[in-house]
């Protein structure tokens, strides 16, 4: 399966992109490593990629939340695509850094 490139998405900022695009296409989040592509910004909805795990494909969804002492963070949740959408992995995006959440 041919990898779908991040591309940058013109006119906004998103700090997983800033993030993917200096650190590579993979993150760690509880001891697990995901491979992020396709960022897109889905007009009205908000971020959302393509997430691939060592066996499956989930998606990554950008969650308009706050993190209580991390003013400025960008909170993502990893869903399963089968079964009832379960979050698999939580994170926050901070200055460059992946910040495990939950």
């Amino acid at each position: 399966m041919a990898k779908t490139p991040v591309t940058p998405v013109a006119g906004t900022t998103c700090q997983l992109q800033a993030y993917l695009a200096s650190s590579g296409e993979e993150i760690a989040v509880r001891g697990k490593t995901y491979r992020i592509d396709n960022l897109r910004n889905e007009t009205g909805m908000g971020y959302f990629a393509d997430v691939h795990g060592p066996r499956s494909k989930y998606i990554g969804m950008q969650v308009r939340t706050r993190v209580i002492g991390l003013p400025g963070a960008e909170v993502w949740d990893v869903l399963r695509m089968s079964g009832k959408g379960g979050v698999v992995a939580s994170f926050a995006v901070l200055d460059g850094k992946i910040l495990p959440l939950g």
